[in-house]
C-alpha cells in the first residue's frame, strides 16, 4: 500500500492526521501557514511548504488568501512533489482556516497536472 499514496497534508489538522500516516511509513507532504502547528510532529524541512507564519485565524478566506500570495511557491512545491502514478491524497480539516481554504484550489491543481486525487476531510 506504500507505493499507491502520495499523500499531502494542508493547514493543522491536516497536519496532524498525516502524521499517523508518515509513522505507517507512507511519504507524506506538509502545506500550513501557522509554523507554531507543525512545531512538535518532527517532519523533515524539506516535505513542508510554510506559506506565512502567524496562520489564517480559523478563516478560509484569509486561507485562500494566502494562498493566492503564495501561489507560485505552492506551485513548485507541488509540481514537486505530485505523482502521477499514485492516488494524491489531501488530508484536511474543515473546521479551521488554512485546510478548508485551500483545498478547492490544490484539487483543481493537480487535476490540471492530469494527476488523480483524493480528498479526507
Amino acid at each position: 500500500m506504500l507505493d499507491v499514496f502520495n499523500i499531502i497534508a494542508i493547514g493543522q489538522c491536516g497536519c496532524r492526521i498525516a502524521k499517523m500516516f508518515d509513522n505507517l511509513g507512507h511519504t507524506v507532504y506538509y502545506v500550513n501557514s501557522d509554523t507554531v502547528d507543525m512545531r512538535d510532529l518532527d517532519v523533515p524541512k524539506k516535505r513542508i511548504l510554510m506559506l506565512g507564519a502567524t496562520g489564517s485565524g480559523r478563516s478560509p478566506q484569509k486561507g485562500k488568501e494566502i494562498l493566492k500570495q503564495n501561489f507560485e511557491k505552492f506551485t513548485r512545491f507541488m509540481d514537486a512533489n505530485l505523482v502521477k502514478n499514485r492516488l494524491n491524497v489531501f488530508i484536511i480539516g474543515l473546521g479551521g482556516g488554512t485546510g478548508g481554504g485551500m483545498i478547492t484550489s490544490a484539487v483543481d491543481y493537480a487535476k490540471e497536472k492530469d494527476c488523480r486525487v483524493g480528498v479526507l476531510a
